[in-house]
């Protein structure tokens, strides 16, 4: 294998391992974001400002560690193409 078709098994394969490792920590994630938003009490009408701003940063916890582990992985598979 030459260098560059090694760079890029090597970056499939680490970016495969952080798509992976993602995908397993998400639903601890999801848990804690739940129960965060169990405590805050989020669903309720009557919370004040801050609250309400905190329930919309645990909403976007989430969304936010997805986008992050799809651009590592692109990140990975580009730099290995780029060796």
């Amino acid at each position: 294998m030459n260098n560059k078709a090694q760079g890029l098994f090597m970056g499939l394969v680490f970016a495969v391992v952080i798509w992976i490792a993602g995908i397993l920590f998400l639903p601890i994630v999801i848990s804690l974001v739940d129960t965060g938003r169990t405590g805050l009490q989020c669903s309720l009408g009557s919370i004040t400002d801050g609250t309400k701003l905190m329930c919309l940063m645990m909403d976007g916890a989430i969304p936010y560690l997805i986008w992050t582990i799809i651009s590592l992985s692109i990140g990975l598979i580009i730099e290995g193409r780029l060796r």
